[in-house]
């Protein structure tokens, strides 16, 4: 037999030993041993390859605590989540911003369009982060239609207040006669403040739509225009309304003036004939006016402000059909507004909006997370 070198025995036997231990290991993760309490399987060469770890289920411990006990531990876990919600909740009543709603028709709903300076896009820019603008136009709504879809979108009961800023109410089960006081005096010392800041009612040009299948030949008549109009401040000053928010400030604004000539050019091109004219538009605006004197409110005459502007422009005189040659710079089809249009109600809704509440100063107000921000 000839000489074998000593690492040629020592690598076979390494070779040898290595094979013992696959196949060892290989018998131990096909026959794993049964999940006992307290046993966990061992983890051999092969297992921390070819085998996800296997963790044994852990058994609770036995304890002498009686189903009466633990149906306590229960509530009282039930009870720490709904105090947990309940003060999540009231964060977020916190953090809740007032609310500035527009509410009208068409004009209303396009001064969302930025590209034509709206005046609603614009006033939500200067309110970031201080005050939610909310858009509530529907094109070819009238006040008849306008008092249902109020009655829709304003807020009842606890939703129509923000900000619980007293930590000390407490909410508590009226059991007897003393919890219900305690409720009571907590209640006081939680203050709140109103949701809506201020409610923009824009109406009149479709009320004054000329309809001949209508009693008296219009969408909605004047005397009706402006009961109708009564009805919506109503649910919100009335303090027997659902609606009711006493501090919610209401400006109203009165339909602009219909550029005639323009109007009947687009009417034409669809094929239609003019259903609106500036004069009889101006019977709605001034019941307006006449209204918001009644009622005290803040009322913004956009007729006059618009037909102003335009005789600065071009002076008092008329072409030769009796139209304002001026007006044709405020409107995009003789009744739905332009960049300009759009900018004389923004600039009156503002000097409104200051003056009905100093709080309401936009560029005095505070941001919101302004100090966590920086």
């Amino acid at each position: 037999m000839g000489y074998i070198p000593t690492s040629s025995v020592i690598l076979w036997i390494l070779g040898v030993t290595f094979v013992l231990v696959f196949i060892r290991d290989f018998r131990t993760s096909r026959k794993l041993k049964p999940v006992n309490e307290g046993y966990r399987p061992r983890i051999s060469f092969f297992n921390k390859i070819n085998a996800p770890l296997i963790v044994p289920p852990i058994k609770a411990e036995t304890s002498n605590v009686s189903p009466k006990d633990n149906n306590n531990n229960k509530k009282d876990q039930k009870e720490q989540q709904r105090v947990l919600d309940s003060s999540e909740i009231q964060d977020q009543e916190l953090h809740q911003q007032g609310t500035i709603i527009l509410f009208g028709d068409s004009l209303v709903e396009n001064s969302w369009k930025y590209e034509l300076g709206g005046f609603g896009a614009r006033l939500a820019d200067i309110y970031r982060r201080k005050l939610d603008v909310v858009n509530r136009g529907y094109s070819g709504c009238n006040t008849d239609q306008a008092e249902k879809i109020l009655k829709k979108i304003l807020p009842t009961g606890k939703h129509r207040f923000r900000n619980v800023v007293d930590k000390q109410h407490q909410q508590i089960d009226i059991q007897d006669q003393a919890q219900a006081q305690q409720r009571q005096a907590n209640d006081a010392k939680t203050k709140t403040t109103k949701l809506i800041e201020a409610l923009i009612i824009f109406f009149g040009t479709n009320d004054a739509k000329v309809d001949p299948s209508k009693p008296g030949g219009r969408s909605v008549v004047v005397k009706h225009y402006v009961f109708n109009i009564i009805k919506m401040v109503d649910l919100i000053k009335n303090q027997d309304s659902p609606y009711y928010s006493p501090d919610t400030k209401i400006i109203l604004i009165g339909p602009p003036p219909v550029n005639d000539k323009q109007f009947a050019k687009h009417r034409a091109e669809l094929g239609k004939t003019p259903n609106r004219f500036n004069n009889v538009v101006k019977e709605y605006s001034d019941a307006l006016i006449d209204l918001g004197k009644s009622l005290n409110l803040p009322t913004i005459d956009l007729w006059s402000k618009i037909t102003m502007a335009s005789q600065n422009l071009y002076g008092q005189e008329k072409d030769q059909d009796g139209n304002d040659p001026g007006l044709d710079n405020f409107f995009t089809d003789g009744i739905h507004l332009n960049y300009l249009g759009n900018s004389i109600v923004f600039d009156s809704l503002m000097k409104a909006l200051e003056m009905v509440d100093s709080s309401l100063v936009a560029n005095d107000m505070k941001m919101a997370f302004e100090d966590l921000l920086g």
